[in-house]
């Protein structure tokens, strides 16, 4: 449903309604194929703080996929970017990577859903499909989204830009660090043994797990 692939779903309602910025409590539920018959999925937003007043978000807009690092496994095929009572009649959008143009396909806008949106399917891929996925990167890309020329009441005319770095989890980056762990290589049960490891320069916290051994 955050992918949103298929051709019905062009407008991305289904992410709208779950990014949207009042929702607070929100559901969803399965059923397996039985006896023949299909599986099925149902999902429940409209809480009763639909209509409360829109709280502070990071950014004063939401987007798929958000600005930062995203792993592509949670990158689809569409995008989207809503701003509140925002309209995006005249707006366009444009993606770079590495300086180079990203093809984009806008889809007609459509309000009604979550937050109003923009919707376009980013450098080709087929969102028509619902197995079409985001491509596996070889090594971190970074796509600079820009909506352009979109009005909000009291605002006038708004253009805004962020950068979208698509990775793999699964791929180490030029930057990682790891904790080098030094200290005895044998336990003895009912014997504190001393460890330490080198800092890593950009964590802000460590997590640690204690553990004591114990005679079988």
């Amino acid at each position: 449903q955050m992918r949103d692939n298929g051709s019905n779903n062009f407008v991305a309602g289904h992410r709208r309604w779950i990014l949207y910025p009042q929702t607070r409590e929100m559901g969803t539920g399965d059923i397996p194929p039985s006896n023949g018959d299909w599986s099925a999925n149902s999902l429940w937003v409209f809480d009763d703080n639909i209509w409360g007043p829109r709280p502070e978000t990071r950014e004063t807009y939401v987007a798929w996929p958000p600005p930062g690092f995203v792993p592509y496994q949670v990158v689809p095929p569409r995008w989207s970017f809503s701003y509140p009572n925002a309209d995006f009649s005249d707006a366009t959008v444009t993606m770079t990577s590495e300086g180079q143009p990203v093809p984009v396909v806008v889809y007609s806008i459509a309000t009604g859903y979550g937050e109003n949106t923009i919707v376009w399917v980013a450098d080709g891929l087929d969102a028509n499909q619902w197995y079409t996925r985001w491509p596996r990167p070889s090594e971190d890309t970074t796509y600079t989204v820009t909506i352009s020329d979109f009005e909000v009441p009291g605002l006038g005319t708004q253009s805004q830009s962020y950068d979208v770095t698509v990775f793999d989890p699964a791929v180490r980056g030029n930057n990682e660090e790891t904790a080098q762990i030094s200290g005895s290589s044998i336990s003895v049960v009912d014997v504190d043994t001393d460890f330490s490891f080198t800092p890593i320069s950009f964590a802000e916290s460590y997590e640690m797990m204690v553990a004591s051994l114990a005679e079988e």
